[in-house]
């Protein structure tokens, strides 16, 4: 938040995501919704499935790295069916999670969202999700 320990320099552009969205600024905070912690905790174990994913393909994978016509990296065996399960899970995490963003808006009558204008709630809101 701006003013915070960790604001400059590491967090400025965040300021401005804070007053498109009040869900990541002050006026959730001070409302004590519990949302971006929950949205937190939801990311790190995102993140580790994606690492995962990418442990199994790099540590288990046959073939070239490069991008070479007729040669690519692939998984065969129990490790291609981890592979797949840990890539479909996580995708479908982040579809829920972005449903979830969409669908907590529209149900709480656009409360944190509501004050952009249609063109500031495209390009700062919708396109970077």
């Amino acid at each position: 938040m701006p003013g915070g320990k960790w604001h400059q320099p590491l967090y400025t552009p965040y300021a401005l995501y804070a007053t498109v969205d009040y869900m990541y600024g002050w006026p959730a905070y001070e409302s004590g919704n519990g949302f971006t912690l929950a949205q937190g905790s939801l990311n790190v174990l995102e993140s580790i499935g994606y690492l995962a994913y990418l442990y199994v393909f790099c540590m288990h994978g046959e073939g070239h790295w490069a991008l070479v016509e007729g040669q690519r990296r692939s998984i065969r065996g129990g490790w291609a069916g981890l592979a797949c399960l840990l890539g479909f899970s996580v995708s479908l995490l982040t579809f829920s999670k972005t449903a979830l963003y969409a669908l907590n808006e529209h149900f709480s009558d656009y409360r944190y969202i509501g004050h952009n204008s249609f063109s500031r709630l495209v390009f700062l809101w919708i396109l970077p999700k």
